[in-house]
């Protein structure tokens, strides 16, 4: 029992993590090896403030979520590839017919994350392909 709790969590950078495992996905909307579609920002939104209050970097490997709490790491995996990313900001939104942020606010119906750029090109490549299909396998949270 005591080993069990224990197990749930880990110390990162001298901080305590709490490991959300593959079947509490759910609890943020996620299910289990079932793929997710994400895409970049970048120049753009470079050196402004992201929704948690930092200056966004998009060399950094952070993310863009409607849902998860700020600060938490999600590991990502797309074919053979897995980063590990950090909520700092909140998004995507869905948008309008020309592509503007539709108000009030609310979540994109396709795309689930906003990845950094950085984050993006390293877990599929390149960035020409703008959204990519990926699996969340887990979420430590703070």
């Amino acid at each position: 029992m005591v080993m069990d709790l224990l197990s749930r969590f880990i110390y990162l950078v001298g901080i305590l993590y709490s490991i959300f495992v593959p079947n509490n996905l759910e609890d943020y909307g996620f299910s289990p090896n079932i793929p997710v579609k994400v895409s970049w920002y970048g120049e753009p939104f470079h050196g402004r403030r992201t929704a948690n209050g930092e200056i966004y970097d998009m060399t950094k490997f952070t993310c863009a979520s409607p849902r998860l709490p700020f600060n938490c790491l999600v590991t990502i995996r797309h074919g053979y590839e897995y980063i590990t990313v950090r909520v700092n900001d909140r998004g995507p939104y869905a948008v309008d017919s020309l592509g503007q942020v539709e108000y009030p606010l609310r979540p994109h119906p396709i795309r689930r994350m906003d990845l950094s750029m950085a984050a993006f090109k390293s877990i599929t490549g390149n960035l020409e392909m703008g959204i990519a299909e990926v699996t969340i396998i887990s979420i430590i949270e703070r």
